[in-house]
């Protein structure tokens, strides 16, 4: 028989957990295919069985895993037990290996030590008395054969660098597709490379497999090397690309050149997510800019209107700028005259801080409740600390920070503790000489993480101390991104320039934003007055209102560059108004607070 007229069942399952003992299945999949059959996503999705699978009565699934597969509860009415679901399995592969004329299934899987021993667990449970119907085939190890230089070798990786997406949500009908899609492309790659075009040939081969050849470096990016070396040297925004022309990330650099080329050298150390892109990018165009802080502004709104999946931190997907009532108890997308602090693009550190004057004001007694425990800390119930030690934590902050004679509290009273907790993190940083541009960013990505000891695995360890240090950590950060929201709708109408980096040039570059937007760039002499912004006399009530997602990421991603411009000692300059130019030293301080 030809391989390509091999059938084969691809199979992919999604668990909790990747023992099946203690575990829990969640979803199953899978489909009939040939290689010789044409490939057509579309109707290779219409041909995909799969069936959510009933978990077990006690066990509760993560948040984390709903999150990771986007499995709605809803969804969970229409699950099936595995008992069935195996059953109808069992029946595919029965019908399948009669087709072939075989004893066993050809069972296509990638990474096939997940999924493996949740089919001999079904197995053993539901038909122990009947042989395993599957001979499992790992197009991961076949992948690690025929192409053993790709930087990774993952399922969405592999897909990828065939040229298909996967979607970013972990289902089995997603992953049978792709899987089936990487066989197709595996086994046209045996016969166009290694001339293996019939079943008896594939097994022959499989039980004496070639060697696998060392790469130079480990790796084999498959981007051509002429492609990527030919780039501009000055300052841009670059795009990779899929061979199927799906966008896979835009970046932003000083040196084109240097940035594009910095990720293919031989000491390069990449996160796995960038590896898993760099196994797909085939394709590269680069866009020049005049200047660095030009580049990072297109690559914000690039990023928004492109959605690359590589790229995370400022996508859309479902974010949103808020403004916040007075008290803090409501929020709304849009400004007014009840909803006017903002603009936020989290509502979490708001709402904690909301909750937290509350408890503060509380009797001492008062039990505290699990819900408010994780409103306040952002944490989902099972990494949540219990109620004994969040009220321990918060009486310990108490005692520590809040002065007793003050009577009632307020918000904003703990908005100036956490201005004061910005001090003593800023004197830290300033006495260990790191840089303060990354102080803002720690916060934000640490201000929720702080219950996860360094080296844990499993369920958090929480005790009263890191309770009171979570509770610092968000009044620090909550009272940073309200002098933030004030000083991007302050930088929103405004007017930067800064000297051109050529030292004898007498000419500075010049940006004017209006409405968050640029306005107008331009290079002028030094001794040339500055435009005013065409919008400085605009109230801050006004500007809040022009203050969407888009506009307040350019605001953060200019105060990023003011504040590497100043580092660089390059005569930076903000103008606000006829008679408000920020230089200098009074910039320096003013960046170290926003």
């Amino acid at each position: 028989m030809r391989l390509k007229d091999l059938e084969v069942i691809v199979f992919d399952c999604q668990a909790a957990g990747s023992n099946p003992n203690t575990g829990a299945l969640l979803e199953m999949g899978w489909m009939k295919t040939r290689a010789a059959d044409a490939f057509d996503s579309e109707q290779i999705s219409q041909r995909i069985e799969a069936y959510l699978i009933k978990p077990p009565a006690d066990f509760a699934i993560p948040q984390r895993i709903l999150k990771m597969t986007g499995i709605k509860s809803d969804e969970l009415n229409h699950s099936v037990t595995p008992g069935a679901v195996w059953q109808k399995l069992r029946r595919r592969a029965q019908e399948t290996a009669e087709c072939n004329r075989l004893p066993l299934c050809p069972a296509v899987i990638h990474f096939s030590r997940y999924e493996e021993p949740f089919l001999r667990h079904l197995h053993k449970e539901y038909s122990p008395r009947e042989n395993f119907p599957f001979q499992i085939l790992c197009t991961h190890d076949l992948v690690k054969l025929l192409l053993p230089g790709l930087p990774r070798k993952g399922l969405r990786a592999v897909a990828g660098y065939f040229g298909q997406s996967i979607s970013v949500h972990r289902r089995s009908r997603n992953h049978v597709g792709a899987t089936a899609f990487i066989w197709h492309n595996l086994i046209h790659t045996l016969s166009n490379s290694w001339g293996i075009g019939t079943v008896k040939d594939f097994e022959e081969w499989l039980e004496h497999p070639p060697p696998v050849s060392r790469v130079r470096n480990g790796r084999e990016y498959p981007m051509e090397r002429e492609l990527r070396s030919n780039m501009p040297e000055g300052p841009g925004i670059y795009k990779m690309y899929r061979s199927n022309g799906d966008i896979l990330y835009v970046g932003k650099a000083k040196s084109l050149k240097s940035r594009v080329n910095s990720y293919f050298q031989k000491r390069s150390r990449h996160s796995e997510h960038i590896l898993e892109m760099l196994t797909q990018a085939q394709h590269i165009i680069t866009e020049p800019t005049e200047t660095a802080l030009e580049a990072a502004l297109k690559e914000s709104d690039e990023i928004k209107y492109l959605s690359p999946p590589y790229n995370i931190a400022l996508q859309e997907r479902e974010r949103r700028v808020v403004f916040f009532s007075k008290n803090l108890r409501s929020c709304n997308e849009n400004p007014c005259r009840h909803h006017n602090i903002g603009p936020f693009s989290t509502q979490k550190f708001m709402t904690s801080i909301a909750k937290m004057t509350e408890l503060l004001n509380e009797n001492e007694t008062l039990s505290i409740e699990s819900p408010a425990i994780q409103e306040i800390l952002g944490s989902p119930q099972e990494f949540a600390p219990d109620e004994k030690c969040f009220a321990k934590g918060i009486q310990m902050f108490k005692e520590e920070f809040i002065d007793k004679t003050q009577g009632h509290f307020s918000h904003s009273s703990l908005l100036k503790l956490g201005s004061l907790f910005w001090k003593e993190r800023l004197d830290e940083r300033i006495a260990s000489e790191l840089a303060i541009e990354d102080l803002s960013k720690e916060d934000e990505d640490s201000a929720f993480e702080l219950e996860a000891e360094e080296g844990t695995t499993g369920l958090p360890s929480w005790s009263p101390e890191k309770v009171a240090r979570a509770l610092k950590s968000i009044i620090r950060t909550g009272a940073h991104q309200a002098r933030r929201a004030r000083w991007f709708c302050r930088l929103s109408e405004s007017t930067v320039a800064w000297d051109d980096k050529i030292r004898k040039s007498k000419e500075r570059h010049v940006i004017v934003f209006e409405q968050g937007k640029i306005y107008s760039v331009d290079k002028l002499e030094s001794m040339t007055k500055k435009p005013i912004p065409p919008g400085f006399a605009k109230p801050h009530r006004e500007r809040q209102k022009n203050m969407d997602l888009r506009a307040f990421d350019r605001m953060r991603v200019l105060t990023t560059e003011l504040k590497r411009l100043s580092a660089e000692k390059r005569g930076l300059e903000v103008c606000f108004g006829p008679q408000i130019i920020l230089k200098d030293e009074q910039l320096q301080r003013i960046l170290k607070w926003v």
